[in-house]
């Protein structure tokens, strides 16, 4: 079973839960322990919601939203379609992933990834939230036009070898690093 990656929560996202008859959830600020968002339909006059941040992510895992839409992302600052696909593309061979494999893992037809990585089609939101699961991403990292610190991939792949690893191995390899950081 995937366990979904952290999941970064700014202002302006808008949160769609996958049974249709909830509203979708507006995120309007974030602090260290809570988020103020307001429900679909309600009027910028309507008294906001308060919750604290684990319980909105538990309600985003237990109704298994996903991310609809984003305005923390200015438009000038958008990425193409191309670049898009290249991070996707970037993302699935650092997971060591053939196209195949990331297409059963996002419930995704192969063709529509090798489209999305060359550059051909453009992806919506929801089919790149289902994508940064199954590879253990944020979306904010496929999407962002914000440079990345090049060490970011590198730890990227050194946690994805160690989640594949067994629990004893795991173990080993955390005493090993101990010794070597003093």
């Amino acid at each position: 079973m995937n366990t979904p990656p952290r999941t970064q929560l700014f202002p302006g996202q808008v949160w769609c839960s996958s049974r249709a008859h909830m509203r979708q959830r507006i995120i309007v600020s974030v602090d260290k322990t809570s988020i103020t968002f307001r429900l679909e339909g309600e009027s910028e006059d309507s008294p906001l919601h308060y919750s604290e941040t684990s319980l909105f992510l538990a309600w985003v895992r237990r109704h298994n939203a996903s991310l609809l839409s984003s305005t923390f992302i200015s438009v000038d600052k958008r990425i193409s379609d191309q670049e898009t696909g290249l991070r996707l593309r970037q993302a699935r061979l650092a997971a060591n992933l053939s196209q195949v494999e990331l297409a059963q893992r996002a419930n995704i037809s192969r063709s529509a990834i090798a489209l999305w990585e060359t550059g051909r089609k453009g992806c919506s939101l929801k089919r790149l939230t289902q994508i940064a699961h199954a590879l253990d991403l944020d979306i904010v990292d496929l999407i962002s036009s914000v440079e990345k610190d090049p060490r970011k991939s590198e730890e990227h792949y050194l946690l994805s070898l160690f989640r594949k690893v067994d629990e004893c191995s795991r173990h080993e390899i955390l005493r090993w690093l101990s010794t070597r950081v003093r």
